[in-house]
């Protein structure tokens, strides 16, 4: 009734097609049994590759277990189409920058965009099985979300969890906006390390260490460490920096370290999180000269414009300028200023040379703190920014998060040790323009300048809308927009369509799908997407978002780096998915433990798609006993290795079921198959053929052969199902049913079978002797076809002998005329094991 060969092509669009038209994978909103899932909505990035579908495999395996085992399973899909990646992706399909176009220009832009990278994804989703109801597909950037975002800031808002300041803040020159903490990365850069020649008021000279020499001008003071003998001396007294001839303060303080460098460091505002801290505990000046380009901007040191009225007296060192308002300016600035910052450190290594004020340079390799997504090395500027409070509640969060369970467990500690580690507030403004606006204006009325404004009626665009009673000339409306993670961080919220139980969309589902049941995503998002979902689900909720959490690894290329298309080793999921198939790329998917790296294997796919190859020459075989459709019987079911193999797959269906109830979907494969391969195809396939056949066998023992045949069969392709739905569904529908395999309900219960402890010991002796035999035959360069004259077996206890019905089986798949059992007749044929000695006689 199958076909010779199987063509994963034309069956996957076949059943494509009968899903989406049947619904099977919809939602009913049945609130008491649903289980929700909280997935990853995919960031519009532009370039798919296999690493796309990997961790979206392994919820699809929870989804169709879950949704097998009886659960109406809500599983959506939502697309992260808002924010940074987005206008990156639109600035290089376009080859222009945002600015350079307009907002409401680049806006259009972005749109346009979004929409053919979001088809691309939709396609890739439904050519590998992932079982979405796509009637719950959700944007970042829609109507709806817009709306339930802006519900969220209003909450946290008013709640006090969102506030906004003028502080130093880490700045993106090369994306020119604002990131937060979570944003970052390191990565090791060559620089060197400079030793500058500084002096004391009392022409004492001494020697700083520094990386950053062209932040000279942003000096505002000398720290060393109160224990440092070196330098007690120096302790309130006034050094001068070279070459700006500036005095500052020398200051002790703990945090300097005595065996770094000179023991002497200069604090300048801002080189990193250090000067921050030092700037704000001593009350120290600002000295701002980097702007938002990542240019020295010398004209605006004490914080406003200064443009030169005489202009430069000339161009050496020493000579100065004048300013509009009477400050002097050394002329190494018109030589630094404008200049982009490794530039301007570049010019100033050159000055302090010929001045004689570089003592030292060596060359070292540093960390430095980088834009995730840019790569640009980060600056310190003090801006104005929305925040949500992230360090006064760590305590609180860190309960949420042991309230969840991990899966894998382990994964709970990275999440512990960043939030413990955690220094900034969540800075969620960004100065870009595609993404969710601020609710926000500014009043310019008198007597209430600079009142924070909030809108009441929702989606709002404050730079086109206006709050009641107010003019447009009475305020000033907020033209940042939220970071993206701030909207990916209510993923559960814009599922449930509301905020919490006092914010909320009309028909909401809040009570039926909140908290989700599962949450999955990969670990580098880790710090991100579960540490502001968890803390925002706190503070508007007292909540935890989700009950659970899955932590998949990342795909890695042959280099064993993650694939990205910076790196160029993408491979691309269109190219594998038309050579092996779908099944066979979700097999090398589930191939992987939760939280481990997997590096991609060629090896793997070849493995998957014998699977499938045997599989289908498996059921085409067993296909020969049944008729099409016909009712499964188990109750003819009466000889030994028939129920031994019931009884082995009894325990199948019982280690499958739990570990996909723990999430371990790799162990739960490994299972099935281990089964399938051993018991079913090497063993059993074997044993039951002539007796299938009805060879000189007794009717009983045919239609049990048949009806175990057909029985297992069938609760195999059920089992194998959530890992590969096409194959298991096409077989299902030729043999068995018209209905879905996948459908609710439809999960194998250990409970359908017959578990005969007897029948399952008598099976695996059976099992023994006959790898025994084959031994011997290979040992003898013999076909396992040959016949035996003569099969002799000792049992080392007696009550390991084979029943009757068991030997038969025994004879004719060993195709020996007699099996006595007794001492062995050739001693050099016997093979010896823990239970039996086997001879025989060829």
């Amino acid at each position: 009734m199958l076909e010779e060969k199987y063509d994963f092509k034309e069956i996957e669009n076949k059943y494509n097609a009968l899903w989406e038209g049947s619904k099977v994978y919809k939602w009913n909103g049945e609130k008491d049994n649903t289980f929700t899932i909280d997935t990853p909505p995919p960031t519009i990035s532009g370039k798919l590759h296999i690493g796309h579908i990997f961790s979206y495999c392994h919820t699809d395996f929870i989804a169709r277990f879950q949704r097998m085992l009886g659960k109406d399973v809500f599983y959506p899909i939502g697309f992260d189409d808002n924010g940074l990646p987005t206008e990156r992706l639109v600035e290089q399909t376009y080859k222009t920058r945002a600015k350079e176009v307009g907002r409401e220009k680049f806006v259009e832009m972005c749109y346009e965009v979004i929409e053919k990278s979001k088809q691309e994804f939709k396609e890739l989703f439904k050519s590998v099985g992932i079982s979405y109801d796509w009637g719950l597909e959700y944007h970042t950037i829609s109507k709806e979300t817009v709306t339930l975002s802006q519900m969220s800031f209003i909450d946290l808002y008013n709640k006090g969890y969102a506030y906004r300041k003028m502080q130093p803040i880490l700045w993106d020159p090369v994306d020119k906006t604002a990131i937060a903490q979570a944003e970052i990365e390191d990565k090791i850069f060559e620089s060197s390390l400079n030793t500058i020649v500084f002096s004391t008021e009392e022409n004492e000279q001494i020697h700083i260490a520094t990386t950053r020499p062209e932040l000279l001008p942003a000096c505002v003071a000398v720290f060393c460490h109160p224990e440092d003998t070196r330098y007690a001396h120096l302790i309130g007294k006034t050094a001068i920096v070279p070459i700006t001839e500036v005095k500052v303060s020398i200051i002790a303080d703990d945090k300097v370290k005595i065996d770094k460098g000179t023991g002497l460091v200069m604090c300048c505002t801002f080189g990193d999180e250090l000067d921050v801290y030092w700037q704000q505990k001593h009350n120290l000046p600002m000295k701002i000269i980097i702007d938002q380009d990542g240019r020295m901007d010398l004209h605006s040191i004490h914080g406003r414009k200064e443009e030169p009225v005489s202009g430069y007296l000339d161009d050496t060192i020493g000579a100065t300028w004048i300013t509009k308002e009477g400050i002097t300016r050394n002329a190494t600035y018109g030589k630094i200023n404008g200049l982009k910052v490794k530039e301007a450190r570049k010019k100033i290594i050159e000055i302090l040379t010929e001045k004689g004020l570089l003592i030292e340079s060596t060359s070292i390799s540093h960390s430095v703190k980088c834009a995730e997504r840019s790569g640009a090395p980060l600056e310190i500027l003090p801006t104005y920014q929305w925040f949500i409070k992230s360090l006064e509640q760590k305590l609180q969060v860190l309960d949420k998060v042991k309230e969840c369970n991990w899966h894998p467990s382990t994964m709970r500690k990275r999440m512990e040790v960043w939030i413990e580690g955690l220094n900034w507030d969540w800075c969620i403004s960004r100065q870009r323009y595609f993404g969710v606006p601020f609710p926000v204006w500014y009043s310019k009325r008198k007597g209430e300048e600079g009142k924070i404004i909030l809108a009441e009626d929702l989606p709002v665009d404050p730079l086109k809308d206006l709050p009641k009673g107010y003019s447009r000339e009475e305020v000033i409306p907020d033209q940042d927009v939220m970071d993206t993670w701030a909207t990916s961080a209510i993923t559960p919220q814009l599922n449930a369509m509301a905020v919490n139980n006092k914010f909320s969309l009309p028909n909401h589902r809040y009570d039926t799908i909140f908290p989700a049941d599962l949450r999955s995503q990969s670990h580098e998002i880790i710090r991100t997407w579960a540490f502001y979902t968890i803390l925002k689900a706190h503070y508007h909720a007292d909540s935890l978002p989700w009950k659970n959490i899955m932590i998949s690894g990342w795909c890695l290329a042959d280099d064993k780096k993650k694939m990205s298309k910076s790196k160029d080793n993408i491979i691309t999921p269109h190219v594998m998915l038309d050579t092996y198939g779908a099944d066979v790329v979700r097999y090398w998917a589930a191939n992987s433990r939760l939280g481990v790296d997997t590096v991609y294997s060629e090896n793997i796919f070849r493995i998957g798609k014998r699977l499938v190859t045997k599989l289908w020459n498996a059921s085409k075989f067993v296909s020969m006993f049944m008729e099409k459709h016909q009712t499964l019987s188990i109750s003819s079911i009466n000889e030994t290795m028939d129920k031994w193999i019931l009884s082995k797959l009894y325990k199948v269906i019982e280690r499958a079921t739990n570990n996909l109830l723990q999430f371990e979907y790799c162990e739960a494969l490994s299972a099935v198959e281990e089964f399938f391969w051993k018991d079913f195809c090497d063993n059993y396939l074997e044993l039951v053929k002539k007796r299938a056949y009805g060879d000189m066998v007794s009717s009983e023992a045919n239609l049990s052969a048949k009806q175990s045949l057909a029985y297992v069969l069938n609760i195999i392709l059920r089992l194998f199902a959530p890992f590969l739905p096409y194959i298991t569904e096409e077989i299902y529908h030729q043999l068995y049913s018209y209905n879905s395999v996948h459908n609710q309900g439809n999960w194998p219960n250990k409970e359908e079978l017959i578990y005969d402890r007897y029948s399952e010991e008598m099976g695996d002796n059976f099992v023994q002797i006959l790898n025994l035999v084959r031994k011997i035959k290979a040992d003898s360069n013999v076909s396992v076809k040959h016949l035996i004259k003569k099969l002799v077996i000792k049992a080392n206890v007696q009550e390991d002998k084979l029943s009757q019905s068991a030997q038969n089986d025994l004879q004719t798949v060993c195709n020996a005329e007699i099996i006595e059992w007794g001492e062995s007749a050739q001693a050099g044929l016997t093979t010896e094991n823990r239970k039996f000695f086997v001879g025989a006689e060829l």
